[in-house]
């Protein structure tokens, strides 16, 4: 599996679970019964663990399944809201999630290829950058960032 894939997270509105592809991802995890999950394609592939991932001191997200081999990390918006009471603000090219309470910023994301992936210093840093794959064309992030096309 190409490692680029296991630190970029999605939040994704059709899905029910937090999903993981890397058990190298979980700041603690058991093993579990297989749990059937129906992916998006019809498919059906079997959970095997479930544990917590820790993204920094103040984000994290719990009863996340792991699905060996499945191509891609999800972060469930419905349980993301109901774990931490927070709210997710939709924008053209962004998403932030904050504390319903008080308004505090939990985390942001960028609208990269259609999808909303999580930022990597989701605190309080200004130099977050998105977790994107790095095998993109280096010359064509710049036509994304800037709205253009690629070439």
């Amino acid at each position: 599996m190409n490692k680029d894939k296991c630190l970029k997270w999605i939040l994704d509105s059709g899905a029910t679970n937090h999903i993981s592809s890397s058990l190298s991802n979980y700041v603690s995890y058991n093993q579990i019964h297989p749990i059937p999950v129906n992916l998006p394609d019809g498919t059906k592939v079997n959970a095997t663990h479930i544990g917590v991932i820790r993204f920094n001191n103040n984000f994290f997200i719990k009863d996340v399944l792991h699905i060996p081999n499945f191509a891609y990390n999800l972060i469930s918006i419905s349980k993301l809201i109901c774990d931490h009471n927070c709210e997710v603000t939709f924008i053209s090219n962004a998403c932030i999630i904050q504390d319903v309470r008080t308004k505090g910023k939990i985390g942001t994301t960028d609208f990269w290829g259609g999808l909303y992936v999580l930022r990597t210093g989701l605190g309080h840093e200004e130099n977050n950058t998105a977790l994107i794959c790095r095998d993109v064309n280096k010359n064509n992030i710049w036509h994304v960032r800037l709205g253009h096309l690629s070439n």
